[in-house]
């Protein structure tokens, strides 16, 4: 069951990381030519599917390891050596922690943004990005 588990959680995982990665460089590399401006809307737009994007999958993978963890005997031998741990319960954790810390740069780059709104509304002639 565990393996059922980890195969249907890497499935969702590479779904979103997939689309994810399809956001970042459609943002990224834009087909008109000219350089990438750093238009403090669209960052904050981008940074926020990543943000909400690692925040799924941080909860998907914690739900599939709560469902895959050994119980009762299976997890004293896991313990102890004698059975071996499914890989998303090794994993779980650090799901946990990497989107936190998306969460953190996706929070400054919203900051970012607004501040240059700001800046943007309080002086029209200095209207840069």
């Amino acid at each position: 069951m565990g393996t059922v588990i980890s195969l249907g959680f890497a499935a969702l995982f590479l779904y979103f990381a997939f689309g994810l990665l399809r956001r970042l460089f459609r943002w990224a590399f834009r087909r008109n030519g000219k350089p990438l401006r750093l238009d403090p809307t669209e960052l904050n737009e981008a940074a926020d599917e990543v943000g909400k994007t690692s925040r799924v999958l941080a909860f998907a993978g914690v739900a599939a390891a709560n469902a895959a963890a050994p119980t009762g005997l299976a997890a004293i031998g896991a313990k102890i050596g004698l059975v071996s741990v499914p890989l998303i319960v090794v994993i779980a954790p650090h799901l946990g922690a990497a989107a936190g810390i998306i969460f953190v740069v996706c929070c400054a780059v919203s900051l970012y943004a607004k501040r240059k709104r700001r800046a943007a509304l309080a002086d029209p002639q200095r209207n840069r990005p």
